[in-house]
């Protein structure tokens, strides 16, 4: 992650990955990933955050309050639906 000079995985995207596979395993109305478990989420929630730096720490919790859907709305102008 810390070598990708696009930083394609950096810790914000990641932070916004985790946050809407949270909640697309628990809101009621939406069908399960069944690739998802929610135990597995929070083990790698955990994990993650104590080997990010600080600055990193922060743009990953920063993608967690947003949804990749307003992600994706702000960068192409459009949404995943």
């Amino acid at each position: 992650m810390r070598e990708s000079a696009f930083e394609y995985l950096n810790p914000f995207i990641i932070g916004s990955m985790v946050d809407d596979a949270k909640n697309m395993r628990t809101n009621k109305g939406e069908l399960p990933d069944l690739l998802t478990s929610a135990d597995k989420i929070k083990r790698f929630d955990k994990a993650f955050k104590n080997m990010l730096t600080p600055q990193e720490r922060r743009n990953y919790i920063l993608g967690q309050e947003l949804t990749l859907q307003e992600i994706t709305a702000a960068v192409t102008g459009t949404t995943l639906n």
